[in-house]
């Protein structure tokens, strides 16, 4: 169990997580782990391999296996951990209980901006493709993790600077969080 302010940012694909991640360590002292790393470094970088490894672990040592590396894994030298990509309801679970000072972060994005940001970065992925990846990603439970979130951010394409406002705003709140625990 840990005293850190331990920040869970959850959201569908190209929702903003890594984005929302780097802007918050930018105004504060913060380590960032992204959940993906831990399959990547042993998987590589195919989504299908990914997938693949991470149902395998899960099988093996519980639903709950990525938030056991995270925790396992935090640095002595800050007082907030990040966890970016959080995507399965399990893992929530878990850092919720272990973890007294947890906060959830919710990136509400609609599935028009995902296809619209991914054909502009990832022109292999069809908007076929990408529907059925958010109906395994609900079936994950990210649906649970959003009904449950401490803070819910909008990250649409159509208003950016709405998006840097909650950021800020979000800064106050994880500050005034910091300042009572």
């Amino acid at each position: 169990m840990t005293n850190k302010l331990v920040l869970g940012i959850a959201g569908y694909t190209k929702s903003g997580k890594t984005t929302l991640s780097n802007r918050l360590s930018d105004i504060l002292d913060c380590h960032i782990q992204e959940l993906s790393d831990f399959i990547t470094a042993e998987a590589g970088t195919k989504s299908i391999e990914k997938a693949s490894l991470l149902k395998r672990q899960r099988a093996l040592f519980g639903d709950n296996i990525l938030s056991k590396k995270v925790i396992a894994n935090f640095s002595d030298d800050h007082k907030i951990e990040i966890i970016a990509g959080l995507r399965s309801y399990e893992d929530y679970k878990y850092l919720k209980e272990e973890c007294p000072n947890f906060v959830s972060v919710f990136i509400h994005i609609t599935h028009e901006t995902v296809i619209s940001r991914n054909a502009v970065k990832h022109k292999e992925l069809t908007p076929n493709f990408l529907k059925s990846l958010r109906i395994l990603e609900d079936e994950q439970g990210i649906k649970d993790i959003a009904l449950n979130a401490n803070f819910i951010i909008v990250n649409d394409d159509d208003y950016p600077l709405a998006f840097e406002e909650q950021v800020c705003g979000l800064k106050d709140q994880i500050n005034a969080i910091i300042e009572s625990v």
